[in-house]
């Protein structure tokens, strides 16, 4: 969980540091305003889906929460495999549960079922 977090971390970061280039660097000056604007925009609206996807994954629905982590994250790419990484490994964490298992923890034994 720790890697998912440093890499929406991250994520945010470039926003912030791309949201900076865009409006003080005068080497793209000649870029419209409205350009910068939009592409911070999808960059928060992609950083917020990773977010949600930490989110779930943080309150036990592993394996939505890292689909939702690596799609917001896919923009961000090579950064956002820092995410990636780090959603694959939660998810992959929940699926070492055999369905045995999954019944003894529900408080049903294997041999219940006719």
């Amino acid at each position: 969980m720790g890697m998912a977090i440093s890499g929406i971390v991250l994520n945010f970061l470039y926003i912030l540091y791309v949201n900076g280039v865009m409006r003080h660097d005068p080497s793209t000056g000649n870029m419209p305003d409205g350009v910068w604007q939009v592409l911070v925009g999808v960059l928060l609206i992609s950083w917020l889906i990773s977010l949600s996807g930490l989110v779930m994954m943080w309150l036990g629905k592993k394996r939505p929460g890292g689909i939702a982590a690596i799609v917001g994250a896919v923009i961000f790419v090579p950064l956002g495999l820092v995410a990636i990484i780090g959603a694959r490994r939660v998810m992959s964490s929940n699926d070492s549960d055999t369905l045995a298992d999954r019944r003894v923890a529900a408080g049903r034994s294997t041999e219940e079922r006719t």
